[in-house]
C-alpha cells in the first residue's frame, strides 16, 4: 500500500472515531455503520462481501447491523409490526 493510501485511510479512520452520538442513557455509538442487508444471499457475491465487510473494519467500522428482521405496514390497523 502506497504512503498515500495510508494517509486516506488514517484520516477516514480518524473521521470514523469523531462521529458518534449520545444516547439518552450516556451510551456513546458511532454514527456511521455497515449493514448487511442481502449479504449472504448470492453466492456469486460473496468474496466482494466479505472484502467490503474486511475494509469497513478496517477503517475502524465499529457498528455492523446484521438484524434479518422484515418491516411490514398493516394497512387496515395502520401500525408497523415485524415478523
Amino acid at each position: 500500500m502506497s504512503v498515500q493510501d495510508e494517509n486516506k485511510l488514517t484520516k477516514i479512520k480518524n473521521s470514523l472515531e469523531s462521529r458518534v452520538v449520545t444516547l439518552p442513557d450516556g451510551t456513546s455509538m458511532p454514527r456511521i455503520g455497515q449493514g448487511t442487508w442481502y449479504m449472504g444471499e448470492n453466492p456469486q457475491m460473496r468474496e466482494r462481501e466479505i472484502k467490503a465487510l474486511q475494509l469497513g473494519i478496517e477503517l475502524g467500522m465499529k457498528l455492523i447491523d446484521t438484524a434479518e428482521t422484515r418491516y411490514f405496514f398493516c394497512v387496515n390497523k395502520n401500525t408497523t409490526t415485524t415478523r
